[in-house]
């Protein structure tokens, strides 16, 4: 069998190892500093996995910890993941992937007729909102741009006026497809003046995808103004 250090120098190299101490060179009998016999060394073992040895505490080696990007992206699967490397990996993604953007109207003076198809309401957002690098807010198109794949919170709110006799709906339309579980239904029957919210999940899968607000009216093409509104997209990190 294939041997390049005695037993005393596997111990105390063994030893250092789980103390963190740097081994400089894997040369047979390159160990410099104190070099304490074998028995010595395999007792100093056993105190420091029961983390009882004096003034030390015990360390996983690199050889066999995960690092974060590891962790981070669940590729090892035979290596531990320490506390403070989970850390890391969950910090890593929390900041790679809190992207973010919204655009709104806080006064919107804007009139026009609303279909009764699913139609996209123009010119009806006033000003972009803080945004991350991969997420692209533009009121001018009404839509919001999203870059990275992952999953995203997306919130919708709105206050219309308009015409009565009529039910309201709203949903989030992703690439030219309706997210059915991003829709909001009101009935336009006693006033004309209505707040509505959504809020749900998209799967972005590419880049360049295109986030739009979409409006319906059950019957006919009554007229509305929308007042306010806001769509805010938010990555959901994973873990």
């Amino acid at each position: 069998m294939w041997r390049r250090f005695s037993t005393n120098e596997s111990w105390n190299r063994i030893i250092r190892s789980w103390l963190g101490k740097d081994i400089p060179s894997d040369e047979e009998g390159s160990l410099s500093g104190s070099v304490v016999s074998e028995a010595e060394a395999i007792a100093a073992f056993a105190e420091l996995l029961e983390n009882s040895l004096p003034g030390e505490t015990p360390q996983i080696p690199n050889a066999v910890k995960a690092t974060v990007a590891e962790a981070e992206a669940g590729t090892n699967d035979t290596k531990a993941v320490t506390p403070l490397g989970l850390a890391g990996a969950i910090g890593a993604n929390v900041s790679g992937l809190v992207e973010h953007g919204n655009i709104y109207v806080a006064d919107g003076t804007i009139v026009q007729d609303l279909s009764n198809s699913w139609s996209k309401p123009t010119g009806i957002f006033a000003a972009d909102g803080l945004s991350s690098s991969n997420v692209t807010p533009d009121y001018t198109v009404d839509q919001i741009d999203i870059d990275l794949p992952g999953t995203y919170l997306v919130t919708l709110s709105a206050s219309i006026e308009g015409e009565l006799g009529y039910v309201l709906q709203g949903s989030v339309y992703l690439d030219g497809t309706r997210q059915q579980n991003l829709m909001f239904e009101s009935d336009i029957e006693v006033t004309g003046s209505v707040s509505c919210s959504a809020a749900g999940t998209v799967s972005v899968t590419g880049s360049n995808s295109e986030l739009e607000f979409y409006l319906k009216a059950d019957a006919g093409t009554p007229e509305i103004k929308v007042v306010q509104a806001s769509m805010q997209v938010l990555g959901i990190p994973v873990i």
